[in-house]
């Protein structure tokens, strides 16, 4: 999951924390919404442009042959590894897109009843219950890794993209294009890394409420409740 889902779940947190003391929800849920829908949408072109990216180098000669190298087979798989992924991805995008747009008119009760799920009843629960917190946790992380799946698999298709080119270059290709291709892809893909490593530290710290939870500190609670 490349640790994608624990940016959602923090998010979720978030609306969480008012969600369960009886605040006033609905400006944070618009935003929390409002953010969800606008990702995805973007999102989506991006998982449309590597899915034509993904058809033009599975039509590439060498690729659609049978009985091609062994590196051609890897090309290849790598494709249409990426091809499904990507497919995936685009179909679980636009579910949740359905899914949520029709809470963009939505107020608290709706939020409360989308974060805290059944369990709310239109009052306010008694945090106190151990049984309580273990299921909102759980629940919050199965709704954060299904959140975060558009951009997990679009990940996933780029690193599967990213093998086909490499390997169909690497067959195809004059040795001065090989090193060029292969240094220019470096440094693309290293670019996002540094990116990462950068801005890591400030935003996600090494004990974050994720962290604390995925323990049972039951501390984490206690600094949930401080923030607001």
């Amino acid at each position: 999951m490349l640790g994608i889902p624990s940016a959602y779940f923090r998010r979720m947190r978030t609306v969480a924390a008012r969600a369960d003391k009886g605040s006033y929800l609905p400006h944070l849920w618009s935003t929390f919404i409002k953010g969800l829908l606008k990702e995805w949408n973007d999102l989506n072109i991006v998982l449309a442009l590597v899915l034509s990216a993904n058809v033009g180098f599975l039509a590439l000669p060498g690729l659609s042959e049978n009985g091609a190298s062994p590196m051609a087979d890897l090309s290849r798989g790598a494709g249409i590894f990426s091809t499904f992924v990507t497919l995936g991805g685009l179909l679980s995008s636009l579910s949740l897109i359905w899914l949520h747009q029709p809470m963009l008119g939505t107020g608290s009760l709706d939020a409360c009843k989308y974060i805290l799920g059944p369990s709310f009843n239109g009052t306010h629960i008694d945090r106190g219950d151990l049984q309580y917190k273990r299921g909102s946790f759980l629940r919050l992380l199965w709704m954060a890794t299904y959140l975060g799946m558009p951009l997990v698999l679009l990940v996933w298709s780029v690193i599967a993209f990213v093998i086909c080119a490499l390997t169909w270059t690497v067959m195809y290709s004059a040795e001065a294009t090989k090193v060029s291709v292969v240094v220019l892809c470096g440094l693309v893909l290293t670019t996002p890394l540094v990116t990462l490593l950068v801005f890591w530290g400030p935003i996600v710290s090494k004990d974050t409420l994720f962290g604390k939870m995925a323990r049972g500190d039951p501390s984490a609670h206690d600094d949930h409740d401080s923030q607001y």
